[in-house]
């Protein structure tokens, strides 16, 4: 009980870290009320179609190519914001593994409670979209949990030749959905791009 104790407070406490990185002057959505069944703080999502994410890129990250923890916010499609959502990696693992690194994100709501969060394993040969369709170390996975560990699925890449593509699975690694990006991504953190991925029905 202790040290489960101690490691909620080690948690809280790195959220609490991020609470000057939560943006001051934005326009929050309105928290919706709790809906049963609904786990607390994903109800935003049931009336939603799309979500529109942004990564704040600092001007040192930008054009010095340093490779700082990743930050974004979560709008819907008015603009307001519904999550602030954080990266939590050690500077050994930015710099010595880069785009391959494993990682945690923390994603919060405008209370700054955490209400997801995002676990991705370390993979040498990870987000090969070719050779990902049949060796499972080129395909990179996400593990989406609770705060508390409970899990509630995984998105983990399709092989494919053009555009990027990735599983959606339940808890059970059962595929419910598919997602597909554009034909074409640039990688480049000095320019404002935007890149649309659909959700496909299997």
């Amino acid at each position: 009980m202790d040290s489960m104790k101690n490691k909620n407070t080690i948690e809280m406490e790195k959220i609490e870290s991020q609470r000057h990185l939560l943006p001051g002057q934005v326009a929050w959505i309105q928290k919706p009320l709790p809906v049963p069944g609904c786990p607390s703080g994903l109800e935003y999502l049931l009336n939603i179609s799309n979500i529109h994410v942004e990564q704040l890129v600092s001007l040192t990250e930008a054009f010095l190519d340093w490779e700082a923890n990743n930050k974004y916010v979560l709008k819907n499609s008015s603009g307001m914001q519904m999550f602030y959502a954080f990266e939590k990696t050690d500077w050994c693992m930015r710099f010595c593994c880069g785009k391959q690194r494993s990682f945690v994100i923390h994603i919060v709501d405008s209370t700054n409670q955490e209400i997801l969060r995002i676990n991705r394993g370390f993979k040498f040969f990870g987000g090969n979209q070719c050779c990902a369709g049949i060796c499972n170390a080129c395909a990179h996975e996400i593990e989406v949990t609770s705060p508390d560990g409970i899990v509630y699925g995984y998105v983990k890449q399709k092989g494919s030749f053009l555009r990027p593509k990735f599983y959606i699975l339940d808890d059970n690694y059962e595929v419910v959905l598919n997602i597909e990006g554009p034909l074409c991504i640039i990688h480049d953190k000095s320019l404002y791009l935007k890149f649309a991925f659909i959700l496909i029905a299997i």
